[in-house]
């Protein structure tokens, strides 16, 4: 379970470019729930992302990861059960290490081991056999540096090392913004495999309506900082998408 209560987030307090980002949000989340955001620029989507991460700190609130307080938890401490992929491709990997070092420093996260003993033969089979799902050639592609392959790959390796661990929860920042739409929807298909197969806890921003109301089990649509709808599958099935263009 996952519970923001009453939470607030202001960027340069007490000056004159003072800005509420986050106003007053409560939101739980079930273990196993795929929760879609959506509204226009400056809703507040990324915001609530780069909290749960704590990325970010609030003015006033409390967070809760089952039914622990981390409200003043770091980032490197929550990084042990939080998979973060963001919309930069570039952003998640080691543009110097191989495709295999990259997967090998996921698998080694928060362990007291260096990259080669992450590196040996079944290591290598178990991460051809991971990249192989994506469709995109990175299978063969082990020895290759991250600065070398395309905005897909590097996003589809991004989410690999995000989920190597299996993380309690994922977060998906627009991850399929910047890619073109065969790219996209394989990378899509692949996060809603392996959320679906490892019933891993998470939320994924958009901008993409229909991607928004066909992932997941839950949409929230959040305007000026606050979450406006809280839409369950049922609920969301009814929905015509030129219902919600309003909001964005």
């Amino acid at each position: 379970m996952i519970m923001l209560n009453n939470i607030s987030v202001i960027f340069d307090k007490q000056t004159a470019l003072q800005r509420v980002a986050l106003d007053h949000v409560s939101l739980a989340m079930r273990p196993g729930d795929f929760i879609t955001i959506i509204g226009s620029n400056g809703a507040g989507k990324s915001t609530l992302l780069k909290l749960i991460a704590g990325e970010v700190r609030p003015a006033h609130g409390k967070i809760f990861f089952d039914s622990i307080d981390v409200t003043h938890v770091s980032v490197e401490e929550r990084a042990a059960y939080i998979g973060h992929v963001y919309q930069d491709p570039r952003l998640g990997t080691c543009v110097d290490f191989t495709v295999e070092e990259n997967l090998a420093f996921a698998a080694e996260r928060g362990k007291q081991r260096g990259l080669r003993l992450a590196c040996n033969r079944k290591m290598r089979s178990l991460y051809r056999a991971l990249l192989k799902g994506a469709a995109l050639g990175l299978e063969n592609r082990l020895s290759d540096k991250a600065m070398t392959l395309s905005g897909g790959q590097r996003q589809a390796l991004s989410l690999m090392m995000a989920t190597f661990q299996l993380p309690k929860i994922l977060l998906l920042d627009e991850h399929t913004a910047a890619l073109d739409p065969k790219t996209a929807k394989n990378i899509l298909a692949v996060t809603k495999k392996i959320v679906a197969d490892h019933h891993i806890t998470t939320l994924m921003v958009t901008h993409h309506l229909l991607h928004a109301l066909n992932m997941g089990n839950r949409t929230i649509l959040m305007q000026e900082g606050k979450i406006i709808r809280d839409f369950d599958e049922a609920t969301r099935a009814k929905i015509k998408p030129e219902e919600m263009i309003e909001y964005f």
